[in-house]
């Protein structure tokens, strides 16, 4: 879990990034971002680790996605109801969205990567990004399962 942790922590700062200095955020936009990138990365996490397979081969259970799918649906929907004046939320810029989901689902693709390098490996894994050329190979963890 440290190699989930530390790819969670570069993209949290690729969030701050993105909704401060791309999207020059107000603090009510700040905070319904990063609320809605958080939310929706966990319920995605739960969607990869949930199997040692990979998610495109391995399908979850009915209720399992049907529960994910609601969640980020209220997620999306609570900036425009009553309740986003209690939270300090506002609705969302279009561009927010886009931003955001290419995030969350770059960091989707780099859990599903990571975790399936985990399981072929056991207590190695290839550390790299699967879409450049910076490359870590074969740090050794101990890992439980």
């Amino acid at each position: 879990m440290l190699v989930f942790g530390l790819l969670s922590l570069v993209f949290d700062y690729l969030t701050f990034a993105a909704l401060l200095l791309l999207l020059h955020a107000n603090s009510a936009q700040f905070r319904t971002g990063w609320f809605m990138e958080s939310v929706i990365s966990a319920s995605m996490i739960v969607l990869v680790i949930r199997t040692r397979q990979s998610i495109l081969t391995s399908k979850p259970g009915k209720y399992l996605l049907m529960a994910t799918i609601a969640i980020v649906i209220v997620t999306l929907l609570i900036p425009y109801t009553p309740l986003a004046g209690l939270l300090g939320f506002q609705p969302l810029p279009i561009e927010f969205f886009l931003v955001l989901a290419a995030i969350v689902g770059l960091k989707g693709r780099q859990l599903m990567m990571i975790y399936i390098d985990l399981e072929r490996n056991k207590n190695e894994i290839n550390l790299s990004f699967h879409w450049g050329n910076i490359h870590t190979r074969n740090a050794s963890l101990d890992v439980d399962y």
